[in-house]
């Protein structure tokens, strides 16, 4: 038997060993009950060193995967902080062709996962619910933090971070990617250097 994960959204699990600096004071925008980002929305561009290795990674994943052609580049990142009992809303990340996530701290047992959602559900007529649950038929996928992990995944996947239920807050550093130079083709091509 052969089962082919057709047209998937495929999550792209890495490791980085590379710290964030931890001295530094960051500004979080205040919120209740929900995780809280950084006031400032391109923080890589104080840490050149670390940007270039995710997006070293990043060249990896398309050199052996993806095969794109064009260059891509790292456009807004922030941190993301959980206290006990944050959690995030569902979303997707707009104006991005991919994003991703580093886990840089120590992080317990409890510590919130991040939790994708099928971009399928729209489309599906029967909820039939499974015994047993695996990548080719869950319509939810968690992924959990660790020292170390970089995630990517197509910005316009459905994802929020779980309910985190230690005290010891919960740290990662976000991003969004986008190509750069020529894509598309016939009436649907773009070219970024169009807006220089």
């Amino acid at each position: 038997m052969k089962i082919t994960p057709l047209f998937s959204s495929p999550l792209i699990e890495t490791s980085l060993d590379i710290d964030i600096p931890k001295g530094k004071a960051y500004n979080f925008l205040a919120t209740t009950g929900s995780s809280l980002i950084s006031k400032e929305l391109r923080i890589l561009k104080n840490y050149p060193e670390i940007e270039k290795a995710i997006l070293d990674e990043f060249k990896n994943v398309v050199d052996e995967f993806l095969h794109y052609p064009n260059e891509i580049i790292i456009t807004t990142s922030w941190l993301t902080r959980a206290e006990k009992g944050h959690t995030s809303s569902l979303h997707s990340h707009k104006n991005s062709f991919w994003s991703g996530v580093y886990y840089f701290d120590d992080y317990p047992e409890d510590s919130g996962g991040i939790e994708f959602h099928s971009p399928l559900l729209p489309f599906a007529d029967f909820q039939v619910q499974s015994s047993s649950w695996n990548i080719y038929n869950s319509s939810s996928w968690e992924v959990k933090p660790f020292r170390g992990k970089l995630i990517f995944f197509p910005s316009y996947v459905m994802h929020q971070i779980k309910m985190h239920n230690i005290t010891t807050p919960r740290h990662s550093l976000a991003f969004n990617m986008v190509p750069i130079g020529e894509y598309g083709g016939d009436d649907s091509t773009y070219n970024t250097d169009w807006t220089q």
